[in-house]
């Protein structure tokens, strides 16, 4: 999943957290990284993705965020004979882990805009996080996951095609909760500076990362 996240004025159509399921493959791999604190140097587009540059003006930054499958998730196939019949395969999927990446490459900042630097950076800090935490409910949730997706059928490609195809549907629904997330956090501190509810995104999150982080073994 690709999506890209702003800080801006207004919440016009353009200005949503934007966000689709892709391949894994599309996705770019040249400069991401997991979750860390972010700089200014991390922002390294000299414009804004194609989508919003004919409003760039209005974003103080843009961030290309991903959520995937780390190692593209590998599918194992087993075959399964009984007796006289035909055989059947399983096709599950393999180490299952999911990641959230920042795309340094994709992402932009607007140096001509006259913004705070520390408060934009929290901000766009901010929707990395949400991406982070979306990546760990997902990862809490492997086996529950592997169960669902995991398929049988007369052909290891039938049955790979289902498992790819219900993996998507998991993917899917991941994106649009984490994109609410995104959008609910822009409506309460996009437009202007608001750096009361800004702090409060920050401090509620920050304490899921940390309990999250204390609770691994």
């Amino acid at each position: 999943m690709l999506t890209g996240t702003n800080t801006g004025c207004g919440l016009s159509e353009y200005e949503r957290p934007q966000a689709a399921t892709v391949s894994s493959d599309s996705l770019s791999s040249h400069d991401v990284i997991t979750y860390r604190q972010l700089s200014l140097a991390d922002f390294l587009a000299d414009q804004p993705p194609p989508a919003i540059r004919p409003h760039q003006n209005r974003f103080w930054a843009y961030s290309c965020l991903q959520l995937r499958p780390r190692d593209n998730a590998p599918l194992t196939t087993t075959r399964i004979d009984h007796d006289d019949a035909a055989p059947r395969y399983i096709v599950a999927p393999k180490d299952l882990h999911y990641q959230a990446n920042f795309d340094r490459d994709c992402s932009w900042w607007n140096r001509s805009a006259n913004a705070s630097q520390p408060y934009v950076l929290q901000h766009e800090q901010i929707h990395f996080l949400i991406t982070e935490l979306e990546a760990r409910r997902m990862n809490r949730r492997v086996a529950e996951i592997i169960e669902q997706v995991t398929s049988v059928a007369a052909t290891p490609q039938d049955a790979a095609a289902s498992t790819q195809q219900k993996l998507k549907q998991v993917m899917e629904a991941a994106v649009q909760e984490m994109r609410t997330q995104h959008l609910a956090f822009d409506q309460d501190a996009s437009e202007g500076m608001h750096a009361e509810q800004q702090a409060r995104w920050w401090q509620r999150l920050s304490a899921e990362l940390a309990a999250d982080d204390a609770a691994l073994p």
